[in-house]
Order: structure tokens, then sequence, then C-alpha cells
């Protein structure tokens, strides 16, 4: 049978076992029918896996002794000592004064917050999707009394009167779960925007597969190679996601033209902006290699909020961050395609909140001097204030339609970079952060954030080798998209077709009349091609195309 349809040229049945994504089914022998029957005999290894986690304890937050921290705090005068000890050391200041802070909320943790012993193992208790109120579950007691009554049911007569009672009793039953059911998915719907993470959370309990790392190839050319343990798919993932850095070389590097005159400098950060960003932080996001939890930093934000600022000044007058805060531990999302293929998975990088809580105020110092004088472009609709991918749409459907309606052809070319944050020089981002007016010691503090970072990716709670990120912007982080829309900002200068951006995601369109039309938009790709090869940021070919929209008989 399989050399039939080889012949034939349809795969053969090994072929497509071993299409597998899973790559689960493994050494496949093909045997002669047993006796007189007509089946073929196929012996295979199956490689049947499930993670088991062993029942760990975990801190419960929310019933932390928030009170006793501030007491704590108080009657041991911690806040004098910490001072003293910040200005009587002869160690690196900042190192030393967040190690300060990290062990002080860590101790807290310890002697205030309980533990709670929890499984991420698997359950085999049903549960139920959506609560069950009252009537609901009277409704199901009731149910299964008249099922006793119709099976312990001894005459026909009665026994059929108890059936219909239960069938009607079932039938109630059904209509109210459904009826709550549909309650429970409209609540979630309308929350939606206020509760994103409640509607994804949801969406997945539905899926029949989960998106965790399945098990992956260490050569994609080799079958064989299939690696099921966490540590080994970690070290698959690391080695994949660190292939794709740029390397920029020695020496000088390309420069633009100076955007602006007016600079910014310095921050000074106070008590009061601190606070006001600890008070309003989402206390569901998970936290980084810190282990400082985000619920600890909103409850204690009025009595760290003073502490926190120094340390801030500090970091951004030296020019240095703690070594906590330039380590990112890196999750793998698979995105599509392949899932034993580790190039498709995307790292999102967790690092340290508190270093996020300053990114914010970086971020929000260098966009107000960006907006304010209108340098970051009018095309551009990505993580930029009042634009979003519906304002970028409008735009370009509303100049299309227009031009098709006039009886006019429309030439669109979809653009995608390859690993666009990954890829980021930084040496090149620098020196267009020069030319936007980012200088002194923000530029400083900004080039120390880039450079000299380490990640390591987990798979279910297990650590890979540490590497080295040496280009790139960390996904994940709060400064991070505004520094990539710096970075690309001067992408589409000098092009005479009509262009939008959506962060990376460029169209460019025009309005073909002429042959010359034609060569024009060929002249600005060129120009595109140009950038990539000048800013180190390569196109992915597989991902741009081509769309004509209007008459092909009036071109």
């Amino acid at each position: 049978m399989k050399d039939q349809l080889a012949e034939e040229g349809e795969p053969s049945l090994l072929d497509l076992v071993l299409t597998n994504e899973d790559m689960q089914i493994l050494d496949i022998q093909h045997h002669a029918p047993i006796g007189k029957s007509d089946h073929d005999v196929i012996l295979f290894d199956f490689k049947c896996y499930m993670n088991y986690s062993k029942q760990k304890a975990q801190f419960a937050y929310r019933e932390g002794n928030y009170n006793g921290m501030r007491q704590n705090l108080t009657n041991s005068r911690w806040k004098d000592r910490f001072v003293k000890s910040v200005l009587t050391t002869d160690k690196p200041r900042v190192e030393h004064c967040w190690n300060l802070l990290k062990t002080k909320y860590l101790t807290l943790r310890d002697q205030f917050v309980p533990k709670s012993t929890t499984s991420s193992g698997p359950s085999w208790k049903e549960k139920w999707s959506f609560p069950i109120e009252k009537p609901e579950r009277d409704a199901i007691k009731d149910k299964n009394k008249k099922r006793r009554a119709w099976m312990s049911s001894m005459s026909l007569l009665d026994r059929e009167h108890a059936r219909l009672e239960y069938t009607r009793a079932r039938n109630k039953v059904r209509t109210l779960l459904r009826k709550a059911k549909r309650l429970f998915e409209k609540g979630i719907a309308k929350q939606c925007k206020k509760n994103p993470k409640g509607f994804w959370a949801y969406s997945r309990s539905k899926l029949k597969t989960r998106s965790g790392i399945a098990p992956l190839l260490s050569n994609p050319e080799d079958k064989e190679t299939i690696v099921f343990d966490d540590k080994g798919k970690a070290d698959i993932l690391q080695n994949q996601f660190s292939s794709v850095f740029t390397r920029e070389q020695e020496g000088d590097i390309p420069r633009l033209n100076i955007r602006t005159k007016t600079n910014v400098k310095n921050i000074h950060i106070t008590a009061e902006m601190v606070l006001n960003i600890l008070k309003y932080i989402k206390i569901n996001k998970s936290f980084g290699p810190d282990e400082i939890h985000l619920m600890m930093l909103k409850e204690l934000a009025g009595d760290f909020a003073e502490l926190i600022a120094a340390l801030f000044n500090m970091s951004i007058n030296d020019g240095v961050l703690a070594e906590d805060w330039k380590t990112a531990f890196v999750l793998p999302i698979f995105k599509k395609g392949a899932k034993n293929l580790a190039v498709n998975y995307r790292p999102i990088s967790l690092t340290c909140i508190l270093c996020k809580v300053l990114e914010n105020i970086v971020r929000q110092t260098i966009m107000e001097n960006l907006t304010s004088q209108n340098l970051i472009s009018n095309k551009q609709h990505g993580f930029v204030t009042s634009r979003s991918t519906v304002t970028q749409l409008l735009m370009y459907m509303d100049k299309c339609v227009e031009d098709i309606a006039d009886g006019n052809v429309v030439d669109a070319i979809y653009l995608d970079f390859w690993k666009a944050f990954d890829t980021v020089p930084h040496r090149r981002l620098i020196g267009k952060l020069e030319a936007y007016g980012i200088e002194g010691n923000i530029l400083n503090w900004i080039n120390a954030f880039l450079t000299n970072r380490s990640q390591v990716v987990q798979v279910n709670g297990v650590n890979s080798k540490p590497a080295s990120a040496i280009s790139g912007i960390p996904q994940g982080s709060v400064l991070g998209p505004l520094l990539f829309v710096v970075y690309i900002n001067n992408l589409l200068d000098n092009l005479h077709s009509t262009w939008l951006l959506f962060t990376d995601d460029t169209k460019l369109f025009r309005k073909i009349t002429s042959e010359a039309d034609a060569k024009e938009l060929q002249k600005d790709i060129a120009l595109l091609e140009e950038w990539s090869r000048i800013w180190l940021l390569d196109f992915n070919a597989g991902k741009c195309h081509v769309l004509t929209m209007g008459k092909f008989e009036n071109i």
C-alpha cells in the first residue's frame, strides 16, 4: 500500500505521521498482515507524556497583613537606617540602594504574607465554567431527587410517572443553565474593555487545545532530535531567540540630521510622581526576577515612595541600572506554524516592576517633548496617543475609496520587518535619540537600559542557560515601544507615494494612471530597501504583499 501511494505521487502513511507537529508518534514499522487478515500491521512508539507538577507553596498576597507591614516599618525606623546606609556606603550606590529595598520587601513578604499550597497539575474533578446561583442549585438537587425516585419505582405506572417528572426537572435545569451561561458570557463581553484578561481567560478555557510549549526539534532538519523535557526546550528557545540579534560593526555609524533644537537632558523624580503611578498600578500583572509582587508595591506605596524616588534619581543621575533591572525572564508565546519549531515562538520579557515604573516616567518625559514639537510622524498610528489601527484604516480606506470611485487603480504594497523589535541596533538607536533632542542624563540612562542586558527563557518554571541580549528592545517593557517608534520614524522620509505606519507594519500605496506612476512607486520601494540596508532592519519577504484595487482595464 505504501509503495502504491508513493508511485501515484500521494504522501505515504509514514510521511503523514512525520508531519505531526507535536512529534508524539515515532519509530514506525510496517509488517505483513496476521493470518488471513487483509489489514497490514503497523508498529510505532507513541510518546505519551504529561507534566505533573508537585504541590508547591505560593504566597497569598490578597490575604497579607499590610497593616502589620506598615507598623513594622514605623517601629523599626527602617527608613532612617536606609538613608544612613546609603550615605555611608562605599559600594555602587544604585546597586546598594536597590538591594536594601528588595531585601526589605522580601523580608516583609516572608513575615506577613501567608502561604497557600496549590498545584498546577491536572485536575480530574469536573468544574463549572460559569457561576451557579441558588435557583440553579435547587433545580439540580430536585432533578437528582426525581431521578432517584424514578430509579427506585417498582410498578410500571409509578415508574412511567416518575420518568416524566424527572424529564421535566431535567429540562428545567437545562433551560436555567443555558440562561445562566448566556448571562455570564454577556457580562464578560460587556466588561471586555475594562477586563480583557478575564475575557481571554474564559476564551482559552473553551479551546480544545492549549498553547503551551510542545516538544521541540533541536535540529529542524532531523526528526529524531525531538526534545521533551522543559530544560531542553528552554535551551532550544534561548538559542533561537539569541540567534536573531544584530551585530553592529565597529567604527562610524550612520547619523540622522538634527530634528530639533529643544533638548531634554534630565528628570527630577518626586515622591508624588512615584506615588501616583503605584496607586493605580494593576496588580494582576506578573512580577519579574525581583519577585516583588505588585500588590505589595501598591499597598506600601505611601511608605516607600520617597525612597523609591531617591533610588530613581540616583539611577538617572549616575546613568546606572541595578543588575536585576537588566535581567529579563523570557516567556515564549506560540505564533503560528509547526509547534515543534522554535522559530515559531515569540519572546515576551518579564522585567522588574520598579524598573517599569521608572521607564514610565522617562517615557512620559520623552513623549511630551516629541509631541509638543510634532516630531513623531502623523502617519504613525502605533503606540501614539489618540491613534490606533482604526484611525489608520479610516485614513487608508478614505484615500483608496476616493481614487477607486473616480475609476482609477490603486497599487498597495504591504511591508513587514523581520524580527523588528529584536534586531534594532543599539548604537544607531542612540544616535537617532540624539537627533530628536534626547541628551545628557536621560540619554546615558537609556544607553545603560539597552546595553549589557541578559535574558533567561522559562518553560513551565524551568530556566534556560542565560544569554546576553546584544541588540533589540525588550518586548514587554514600557519604554520599548516608544524607542522603536523613534527608530523607525524616518523610514518613509522623501517618499513620493502615500504611506501609513502602525509600529513596523507599513502600507505604501499610490494611484496608478500611467507607467510613470508605477515607476515612481518602484523608486519608493528602492528607497525603502536602501533605508533597510543603512539602519540594519531587514524586511521579511514572505510577509510582504502587493494588492491592486480598481478596474484593471484602466491601467
